[in-house]
């Protein structure tokens, strides 16, 4: 069977075959092919083989491949192209697979999600209960992994450029990995809208711990009079984070102002003096930080949290929630509710644009209040 400038698509990778070339020899027990050959996107691939067909078993594999450039791409997740030269031999159970990776390019830039599916929920969702786990075919392994140029992670948490140089051995089910990858210094990692640049990076494998590194990662970062460092250590299956600061300051104090920019002794509010309650910091923070996510994941246009000075977990009043969608350029409606002391208060809110800067609102609550009012607004920075 000869093969001559076939192409076809491959729907789960969205990518096209093409050029594809090559022979493929039968006998009675045995498929060889031979010189065969193609090109995925720029990259292009290069197989040689046999295997044998014994009672609609396949058996008898020896399979050699090589890339160059062949691109890995998972759509909203990584874009890459790596050469390899592989060989394996064995049967679909059990094998051994042997070679070098070398990964030309690769980025990934697929975005932290700190809510991960807590809002979609669109799908249902089956929960099975397993007795054994699955194990995937006994095939021992043999590989190395270096880079050319370094791999990229860029997204809404860091940007860190990694130079692998790794041996994987062991198996498909419980592989092992030894040597060292470098973070490159010009990476940073980003945490409260802070941007720490890496002055030292290294992840060291060790077979012992299996797939996860002991890393020695130190950064800084400037906020406000304060540089503060933060240093990862140990193996990241219980890593152990440090902060420390020039000037000096406590653990707390250093979190005070990675959060919020002050000491937790320099928080008070207006120019009266009155003190802020931790609870109320946690709140504004909490609020501050993920309010457009959860208004993104809600599909919600607005979201506000009112919290008092002097709100406490002792003295849970006064505070309100608003959220509200634009159901048209003019028009937008809101619902709130409110903590008065012994009772909630809701209330249902409704704006609607005149003119640019002149709202028409009008709302009724269930405490029997009801009214409207028309507001002027006016933006600027």
């Amino acid at each position: 069977l000869h093969l001559d400038k076939l192409g076809f698509y491959l729907p789960v990778t969205e990518q096209k075959i093409y050029d594809l070339n090559g022979d493929f020899i039968f006998d009675a027990r045995t498929v060889n092919f031979n010189d065969v050959s193609g090109k995925i996107d720029n990259g292009s691939f290069d197989l040689n083989g046999s295997f044998d067909i014994n009672n609609k078993l396949i058996e008898n594999i020896n399979i050699t491949a090589k890339t160059t450039l062949l691109p890995i791409s998972y759509p909203d997740h990584f874009d890459g192209a790596v050469n390899l030269d592989l060989s394996y031999a064995g049967n679909l159970s059990t094998g051994k697979l042997n070679g070098n990776i070398i990964v030309e390019d690769a980025l990934y830039f697929k975005d932290f999600d700190p809510f991960g599916n807590i809002f979609s929920g669109q799908n249902k969702k089956t929960i099975t209960v397993s007795s054994e786990k699955k194990q995937l075919p006994n095939i021992s392994l043999n590989l190395t992994l270096r880079s050319r140029r370094t791999l990229v992670l860029d997204n809404n948490f860091a940007f860190l450029e990694l130079k692998p140089d790794l041996d994987i051995t062991g198996n498909l089910n419980s592989p092992l990995i030894s040597g060292r990858t470098k973070i490159e210094k010009d990476g940073f990692i980003v945490f409260q809208k802070n941007t720490f640049a890496i002055n030292k990076g290294i992840l060291d494998f060790n077979p012992i711990y299996g797939m996860l590194p002991t890393v020695d990662i130190q950064s800084e970062t400037k906020v406000n009079d304060h540089r503060i460092f933060l240093s990862v250590s140990e193996n990241l299956s219980n890593p152990k984070f440090s902060l420390t600061s020039i000037p000096t300051e406590s653990d707390a104090d250093i979190l005070s102002i990675l959060l919020f920019g002050r000491k937790a002794d320099e928080f008070v509010s207006g120019t009266n003096g009155v003190a802020v309650t931790k609870e109320k910091l946690v709140a504004d923070w909490l609020y501050n930080t993920y309010q457009k996510d959860i208004a993104k994941k809600t599909g919600l246009d607005q979201i506000e949290l009112t919290v008092p000075n002097n709100f406490s977990a002792t003295k849970p009043q006064g505070y309100g929630l608003t959220v509200g969608k634009n159901i048209s350029d003019r028009l937008v409606l809101k619902y709130s509710v409110v903590n008065n002391s012994s009772e909630f208060v809701q209330k249902g809110i409704a704006d609607y644009k005149l003119l640019e800067n002149i709202v028409f609102s009008g709302f009724q609550s269930t405490d029997n209040q009801f009214g409207a009012e028309i507001k002027y607004r006016l933006e600027f920075r």
